[in-house]
């Protein structure tokens, strides 16, 4: 979000239904707390577009911890310094965090516990959506899961949904409803499992379940959201089109009122489909990460445009795509960071290492043509 436009105003809440709209504040003085809703001056005036900014996951590899801590304070400044620009001048911006915050000692796959730090710079980049229902959460139990509830809860100016502590919490957060320009946009997030089976119903993580599914939809209509984004974590990990179980829950989702789907977990870009109106874009692959193979280490940013006009309502035009490649330590970064693959094909100078340069162009090509999503269509609003 752009910092800089953004003036505390006021206060008001959902009592009779129990929800909360979490607004997008900047880095407020004062800790916002997630059942104070507060409206800014700007929300009434005229405005034409709201710009929502989602990548795919954010990972954290061993390597990646090791690079980061390579000169002793963490630093992650390189992982995502090339789309930054995009992350800050984006109304919303939203990422998957697939990691926890369990604390020292830190670890990589299978099991994955970051620094604070991490997400700390994930905030400060200007990330104001952190996606929580993805099957690594559980990587170190419940004690590394209230460890992270603890973190996320400190951090000012960003809001997680897709877990809960209690029931209560489970209905303000599920969904979690943002309001940006004066539109409310409700925010349901989940996963098709975790990779740590959980052992008790509380803290809750969001499941693929549709009747948990069709409460949270029936919360945000409740709430007279104007717009219901689905971010859920699904599919079959590595591979370029969604399956059957895919398609199945998008258009239940849609059928219900969803206004958009954007998945993630495959590690690898998927393809997308329009169901009337809806956009549904299967998988956003990686972010930034260190696996390898190609396909793996193509990633993609999606911005969903939603076009404002008085007494209507808010409409999404045709999605932007910009395909990212997962660069490794030595090839563009002393560490990892991920580029915008179009940009870097004009910049062959930029490359330490001709044949990752190579790898990732023929990448690009290929991800493209197995997806059937074109960065041109970006440019011409192709549907």
């Amino acid at each position: 979000m752009n910092i800089r436009r953004i003036v505390l105003a006021g206060a008001f809440c959902f009592v009779a239904l129990g929800l909360s709209a979490q607004l997008l504040p900047e880095r407020p003085v004062e800790p916002i707390k997630w059942w104070e809703p507060v409206e800014f001056p700007w929300a009434t005036h005229k405005t034409d577009t709201i710009t929502v900014y989602i990548i795919g996951d954010v990972m954290s590899h061993g390597s990646q911890i090791e690079g980061a801590l390579r000169h002793g304070k963490p630093d992650f400044s390189t992982f995502l310094n090339h789309i930054a620009p995009d992350v800050e001048s984006a109304d919303i911006a939203i990422c998957n965090m697939e990691y926890t915050l369990a604390g020292p000692p830190y670890s990589g796959y299978p099991s994955f516990c970051a620094p604070d730090e991490y997400t700390i710079y994930l905030r400060d980049i200007g990330f104001d959506v952190l996606l929580m229902a993805n099957n690594h959460i559980l990587d170190k139990g419940y004690k590394g899961l209230s460890r992270t509830f603890a973190v996320l809860d400190t951090l000012k100016g960003v809001q997680y949904t897709g877990m809960a502590r209690n029931a209560q919490e489970d209905k303000d957060r599920y969904p979690l409803i943002v309001v940006c320009k004066g539109i409310k946009i409700a925010i349901i997030n989940f996963t098709y499992g975790t990779n740590h089976k959980p052992t008790q119903d509380w803290p809750k993580i969001n499941r693929i379940d549709k009747a948990d599914i069709l409460a949270a939809i029936n919360r945000a209509k409740e709430a007279e959201a104007d717009l219901i984004f689905a971010l859920p974590h699904w599919g079959i990990e590595y591979k370029f089109r969604h399956n059957a179980s895919q398609e199945s829950l998008a258009r239940f989702m849609v059928e219900n009122g969803v206004d958009a789907v954007i998945g993630g977990h495959p590690h690898y870009v998927q393809d997308m489909q329009w169901m009337g109106d809806v956009p549904v874009i299967y998988s956003l692959g990686n972010a930034v990460s260190n696996m390898d193979g190609p396909s793996a280490r193509t990633g993609m940013a999606v911005t969903l445009r939603i076009a404002l006009a008085t007494g209507e309502k808010p409409r999404i035009l045709a999605p932007q795509y910009e395909l990212l490649w997962n660069s490794k330590p030595g090839e563009v970064e002393e560490t990892h960071t991920s580029i915008p693959m179009r940009k870097f094909i004009a910049m062959p100078e930029k490359w330490h290492r001709q044949d990752a340069y190579r790898l990732m162009k023929e990448a690009y090509y290929r991800v493209q043509k197995e997806t059937g999503i074109h960065e041109e269509d970006t440019e011409t609003g192709s549907r």
